[in-house]
């Protein structure tokens, strides 16, 4: 049976939960959110805070893992927000004065008896405040002609309680919390940079000797574009296609790099040239080749 429960202010922002996120190593929103469906089936169940959710149900609609989902029961368990399958202080913010039917009935006993009439219970300031709305029904949400030919019970002419707010629909837990609609992920806009890389890397490898590029994974595109990044952030370079075309000069020019040193021979793939470390190294200057000594100074060597 729907019903309505509190929901305290400030909740997407508890400091409790925050810690649980942390320390289960998930998302906020996914702890926020499994947080609320608890709320919500302790006010179904309507049993001093008890709950009744199945995890395997709430990984299918986040789209997770259970083992995620359980570290976050485990989380709040261990913050005392939860005791096993009990809401801890659910009485500390959920009131029986919140409970409508009750009250209803024992106005509607008094009125018909013809005692002496009080004020309508729901109105009551020591209980709801005057504008707040009034409570969600114990039953089925009556339809409008339903409610059209029955006396209202606080009393007011028909015409204006038709202005009060209406009574919510019954929902399920499931339907009540719409889960998080996986949206595909769409690749940034980087202006056709890693097609533009990995076909000056394979011109480069036909003309050096080098191995080509045979496929892009996400890997190697994640890498292609942070190497860009670093062009214009680190390196100072106007764009980072002129940056690259430096980057693959540097490498002609390099005998290491070519398979031309001496010792066992290495040379650079396409990997190599795209990793933080190779892409900074070949920048930096550190595979050029050895300047030729100066003639003018032979004198000098030989004195």
């Amino acid at each position: 049976m729907s019903r309505w429960f509190r929901h305290y202010a400030g909740m997407c922002r508890d400091d409790k939960l925050v810690s649980v996120a942390i320390r289960s190593k998930q998302p906020i929103e996914r702890v926020v959110w499994i947080w609320a469906a608890i709320l919500e089936s302790a006010a179904e169940i309507d049993d001093g805070g008890r709950f009744s959710v199945d995890e395997a149900e709430i990984a299918y609609f986040l789209r997770a893992d259970e083992a995620d989902v359980h570290s976050v029961f485990v989380g709040l368990c261990n913050s005392g927000r939860i005791l096993e399958d009990r809401v801890a202080k659910w009485s500390d913010r959920q009131f029986q004065s919140d409970r409508s039917a009750e009250r209803q009935r024992r106005y509607r006993e008094r009125h018909r008896d013809g005692g002496e009439q009080e004020p309508n219970p729901d109105r009551d300031d020591e209980v709801t405040s005057p504008k707040r709305q009034r409570d969600a029904p114990e039953t089925e949400t009556e339809t409008e002609t339903e409610t059209e030919k029955k006396e209202t019970p606080t009393g007011l002419s028909p015409a204006v309680e038709d202005r009060r707010p209406s009574d919510p629909p019954r929902l399920a837990l499931v339907e009540t919390i719409k889960p998080p609609v996986a949206k595909p992920c769409a690749k940034p806009s980087d202006d056709g940079i890693v097609d533009f890389v990995s076909d000056l890397w394979n011109h480069l490898a036909g003309q050096c000797g080098l191995a080509k590029c045979r496929a892009i994974t996400d890997k190697r595109a994640a890498h292609v574009r942070a190497r860009a990044r670093d062009l214009v952030d680190v390196f100072d370079f106007a764009n980072a296609r002129d940056g690259f075309r430096d980057a693959m000069i540097r490498i002609r020019g390099s005998p290491f790099l070519l398979g031309q040193g001496q010792g066992r021979p290495w040379k650079c793939d396409f990997d190599f040239f795209v990793s933080e470390s190779g892409f900074l190294k070949i920048m930096e200057g550190k595979y050029a080749a050895p300047a030729k000594p100066d003639a003018r100074f032979d004198n000098l060597r030989r004195n």
